[in-house]
């Protein structure tokens, strides 16, 4: 999950689309109106779709199913603030 693996936060990676990630770098525009880059690891990279059409993440519901798909245990009602905050609790099954 890109929010892990960069620090954004859980509504702007809802807003994202394939345009933000280019050359092993993530870029966002935070709720400051503020762009941010940061670098993606190649594991990230590799994780996306060559040509990303339109968002990558309709709705909050489709994010968790992401989560769950990838077998992350998250204490309940802790998905978005252990995703930014603490990817340390975050294990794969």
């Amino acid at each position: 999950m890109a929010t892990r693996k960069t620090s954004s936060g859980w509504q702007v990676d809802l807003r994202l689309d394939g345009r933000g990630f280019r050359r092993a770098r993530r870029t966002f525009e935070t709720k400051g109106f503020k762009v941010h880059t940061v670098p993606i690891t190649p594991e990230l990279a590799e994780e996306l779709p060559t040509r990303p059409q339109g968002r990558l993440l309709r709705t909050c519901y489709m994010a968790r199913t992401a989560v769950k798909r990838a077998g992350i245990e998250l204490p309940r009602r802790q998905c978005a603030h252990v995703l930014r905050h603490n990817p340390e609790r975050a294990t794969s099954s």
